[in-house]
């Protein structure tokens, strides 16, 4: 596990990778909010109401929202490319200390 901060950065290096930010558009905030939250409770092990305050969502939001992932992603394949584009973000910001 490692700690919020460093795990924060990396989604945020990675949303920027595939061209989305915490600033983009009203209808991809919640693409990017569900993204975020997969990868931090991941990376992490916090809970989704801890995770909530970070990116922005209430608590209870973050539990229906949480309830959303397993049918969020399209396969576990997709899935599994962006927890591995988050933990080579980490990876590297921890070799280049970043």
């Amino acid at each position: 596990m490692f700690a919020l901060p460093i795990v924060r950065k990396a989604v945020d290096t990675a949303l920027e990778g595939r061209g989305l930010s915490r600033l983009t558009a009203d209808r991809q905030s919640m693409v990017i909010r569900l993204m975020a939250l997969d990868a931090i409770h991941t990376y992490t092990g916090l809970s989704y109401t801890r995770i909530a305050q970070e990116i922005g969502l209430n608590r209870g939001h973050a539990q229906r929202v949480s309830k959303q992932l397993p049918k969020f992603w399209s396969s576990e394949t997709v899935r599994a490319d962006w927890l591995s584009r988050v933990r080579l973000q980490i990876d590297t910001n921890l070799e280049y200390g970043l």
